[in-house]
């Protein structure tokens, strides 16, 4: 059986690794660890920032490393998961299907899409646990015709507190993320390799034959 290399346990590698084990002998490899989510008081996190330590938003590294955060040089800030999951783990479990465009210049994802939605659960029932303001604006904008629609999310409505902690990590199991997907991989044989940061693709008369990895 051919090998075949995953980078990275976002939603595009173990996508991947999911849909490549079993045709191929798919070993993945992961620049974090495992992945945990946030679960400091966050009063305690003020108190600190009260304190003058964390003089920017890149020292919540210190406290949540999974939460990788960067500066570009005009400031914007970039924020992106480290561990197993990537930054689907840091993700608000938005489902919005956002194809339309592509089918204007002649690109059909539908059966793809169609596939997803079989294989990860997107639903609107979380809305049945709106607060009061949030309901009152939606129905606000809905009498002024401008055809408000609840964000469909994606996971098990039904196991969640509304703690509105979704981008620490959601500690219920709510949210749905890419470790899923990820744990169908490694149960079908799928070998997985953690703290393993790939520097460099080897290419080969055009074509990649192997990574150089920095352990640890």
């Amino acid at each position: 059986m051919k090998t075949a290399i995953v980078v990275g346990t976002g939603a595009g590698g173990a996508t991947a690794a999911k849909e490549l084990q079993g045709r191929y002998d798919v070993t993945i490899l992961e620049a974090g660890g495992e992945f945990r989510p946030f679960t400091w008081n966050l009063s305690t996190v003020g108190r600190i920032k009260k304190t003058g330590l964390m003089f920017d938003e890149r020292e919540i590294n210190l406290l949540f490393p999974a939460m990788n955060v960067r500066r570009t040089k005009e400031r914007m800030v970039l924020v992106r998961g480290l561990g197993l999951g990537g930054t689907t783990t840091l993700a608000t479990g938005n489902g919005l299907r956002m194809d339309g465009a592509l089918r204007k210049i002649g690109i059909n994802l539908k059966a793809e899409y169609d596939e997803l939605e079989r294989e990860v659960p997107i639903s609107t029932s979380h809305q049945r646990r709106w607060r009061t303001t949030t309901r009152r604006l939606f129905d606000i904008c809905r009498e002024m015709d401008l055809d408000p629609r609840p964000t469909p999310k994606m996971g098990d409505n039904k196991k969640c507190i509304n703690c509105g902690r979704c981008i620490l990590g959601c500690q219920h199991a709510a949210k749905w993320d890419s470790r899923q997907f990820l744990d169908l991989a490694v149960s079908r044989g799928a070998k997985l390799v953690t703290r393993s940061a790939v520097e460099k693709i080897v290419i080969e008369n055009h074509k990649a034959t192997g990574v150089l990895v920095r352990r640890g």
